[in-house]
């Protein structure tokens, strides 16, 4: 598809559905002709506008004029001059001309900007980012939209340092994170406007560019506070944080980090999309209670420590039975091999749900519970209901899975001082398997007890993150296809723990009711032979269906719905301009001649091109696949499962007898 501003105005209007727009009544200029929502060029040149220094008021703010983009339908005398103070390509001088604008900027009232013209500025005095921004011609809306959200992203990032000098850090971080909620609302905003190709229109639409003002306003305030705050020889203010300051602020910048380095002047709603996504999770986490981020923290962290101390221990007694060279017979190699794998296995997998996965815990938790939004989702609102409780369950986790971690903690260190369990140090016992033992006695019943509660914390999370995973694969029928596709990396990622959680709970409950004692076929590889049993059916179901309920039918019939709402929206528009054109083409009923005058050739040839670009759209639409991967993603998906399922019904068995014996 191609993007909103590429098109002229007839064009833009056919890149969305109907219910964004209304009908087209008459013929519209050629798509060549400039676009209806393209803002008019002045003279930006100093005094070329009529200003003076009283108009120039806002000289030293750091996003002048920010809402002020004027379209096709405003007039002009709403708005006598309109400034485009959006193209921010001169931000990039921001790093250079920082220091010396902020000595520059005299000590004002926090609340109101220091009123100066800066074409009276003495001679040698560089111009500030005000003017520096009026001096660059603006381009379109689309790109600046873009952009402002690019340079605001830039200034939040920034800001927490300034507060910090300042002293202002522990008074102020309530207004900072309030800013950053806003920014958050207009990126949310901005992506729903690429989703559906129209940011050209939302661009300069009255609501968003008031919350464009809002959060440019609250930056631009916090910034001359902190200046005045420093300049304050006589009163400098003592330079106290507040609890969990430098933490919740490496989410921010985190976030806003991700999301910054997917806008492209060119907007793409599929890594917009992703971008979105991150930034929600880590600025929720970041706005998220003090107690539920240290116990989060202190769970994930004490998780994936102690598993790693847990799994060296193992590693060490694998060692020394290795170089003890214990008879076959009694060898306990096989079961610390197996032992190693596990522990390997299980600190990968917390380190994945935890942290670093496409969907982490963290990031699910902070969008679900903290952000303005309450969901993992670009679309609509969550409930906040589903917040409180996950919210609650969070802390309650939290506060027993830490306390019970210390206390298996202490008792495993109680058992290895008090009884026999470690082996003694002598001449046939090796230190390796000493140290390995007392560290597996020590850590690794803390480590079970903090891994299983990583899971409980998990469950609720995952289980609601899925279920608005598929919703939004679902979801507005105005998405296009390459929106829609950015909720597949999160699906996969927040799947994956559920499958695995599914497949385990299928194994132990097909074995505990013996069903693999029934062969429903078999057959003969070579020496291996394998058998198809009602448990590795089941095995099959817990890996296949969660992708397929909750992604792939999903994002098909998000698809067709989308497919469906086009094709109809397209139809329309091509009867109404094939209708325009039988009217320019009927001949006169009192003379019977056509009409040939030049402005009803030029009309029919534009409804000519115009019809041809609705067809080739309609073709486009039809050719749009509906399978979220490759074609032949999903049958090479189930084969896997399949065969999956087999080896576990049948390998998985032999190998725990292995480890047991």
């Amino acid at each position: 598809m191609q993007s909103a501003g590429s098109h002229g105005g007839e064009s833009q209007h056919a890149a969305q559905p109907s219910a964004a727009r209304p009908r087209r009544s008459a013929p519209q200029r050629p798509p060549s002709a400039p676009s209806t929502f393209e803002h008019p060029r002045p003279d930006l040149t100093p005094g070329a506008s009529g200003r003076g220094p009283a108009q120039d008021a806002d000289a030293a703010f750091p996003f002048p004029q920010l809402g002020q983009v004027t379209t096709g339908t405003q007039s002009s005398a709403s708005q006598p001059a309109p400034a485009h103070t959006l193209g921010i390509r001169a931000a990039a001088a921001r790093a250079a001309t920082a220091t010396a604008t902020a000595a520059r900027v005299p000590a004002a009232r926090p609340s109101a900007p220091a009123a100066r013209d800066e074409r009276a500025a003495p001679a040698g005095r560089e111009p500030t980012l005000t003017a520096r921004i009026r001096a660059v011609q603006p381009p379109d809306v689309a790109r600046q939209a873009i952009s402002e959200l690019g340079v605001i992203a830039r200034e939040l990032a920034a800001l927490p340092d300034a507060l910090e000098e300042s002293g202002l850090a522990r008074t102020h971080s309530a207004a900072y994170f309030s800013a950053v909620d806003d920014y958050q609302r207009l990126a949310r905003l901005a992506w729903e406007a690429v989703a559906e190709e129209r940011l050209e229109q939302s661009g300069a639409d009255p609501e968003y560019r008031q919350r464009a003002i809002l959060v440019a306003r609250r930056i631009g305030q916090l910034q001359q506070e902190c200046r005045a705050a420093t300049q304050n020889d006589q009163f400098q203010l003592p330079r106290r944080r507040p609890a969990f300051w430098r933490r919740r602020i490496r989410l921010v910048r985190s976030g806003l980090r991700a999301f910054q380095e997917r806008l492209t002047p060119t907007p793409d709603p599929l890594p917009m999309g992703r971008g979105l996504f991150l930034l929600r999770g880590s600025l929720g986490l970041a706005a998220s209670g003090g107690l539920g981020l240290f116990l989060l923290d202190l769970l994930v962290g004490g998780t994936l420590t102690l598993l790693a101390i847990a799994t060296l221990g193992l590693v060490l007694l694998l060692a020394g039975a290795l170089a003890a060279g214990i008879a076959a017979a009694t060898s306990p190699v096989p079961a610390l091999a197996a032992g190693t794998l596990a522990g390997i296995v299980a600190w990968g997998t917390a380190l994945r749900l935890g942290v670093a996965g496409g969907a982490p815990l963290v990031l699910l938790l902070g969008a679900a519970t903290a952000a303005p939004t309450r969901t993992t989702r670009n679309g609509p609102p969550g409930s906040a209901l589903v917040a409180g409780l996950l919210r609650a369950w969070w802390l309650l986790v939290g506060f027993v899975g830490v306390l019970a971690a210390v206390a298996a903690l202490a008792a495993g260190g109680y058992l290895a001082a008090t009884t026999y369990l470690l082996p003694q140090p002598d001449a046939a016992t090796s230190p390796l398997t000493v140290a390995g033992a007392a560290l597996s006695l020590v850590v690794g019943p803390a480590a079970l007890v903090a891994l299983a509660a990583l899971f409980l914390l998990a469950a609720p999370a995952l289980l609601v993150a899925a279920a608005r995973a598929a919703a939004e694969l679902a979801g507005s029928p105005s998405w296009v296809p390459a929106a829609r596709r950015y909720a597949l990396a999160p699906a996969l990622a927040i799947l994956a723990p559920v499958t695995g959680a599914l497949l385990f709970g299928a194994w132990f409950a097909a074995s505990a009711a013996g069903l693999q004692g029934t062969t429903l076929a078999s057959a003969q590889l070579g020496d291996l032979a394998l058998a198809l049993t009602p448990r590795a059916v089941a095995l099959f179901a817990a890996l296949a269906l969660p992708y397929l309920l909750l992604l792939e039918l999903p994002f098909r019939l998000g698809i067709r719905r989308w497919r469906r709402t086009w094709l109809a929206d397209l139809a329309a528009r091509r009867a109404d301009v094939e209708s325009h054109v039988r009217r320019l083409s009927a001949a006169d009923p009192k003379s019977g001649a056509q009409d040939t005058s030049d402005e009803n050739l030029r009309a029919m040839q534009y409804d000519l091109v115009l019809l041809q670009f609705y067809r080739d759209k309609i073709a486009e639409a039809d050719k749009v696949p509906s399978a979220p991967f490759a074609p032949l993603a999903a049958p090479l998906a189930l084969l896997i499962a399949a065969a999956a399922a087999v080896f576990l019904d049948a390998g998985l068995t032999n190998l725990l007898h292995l480890v047991i014996k």
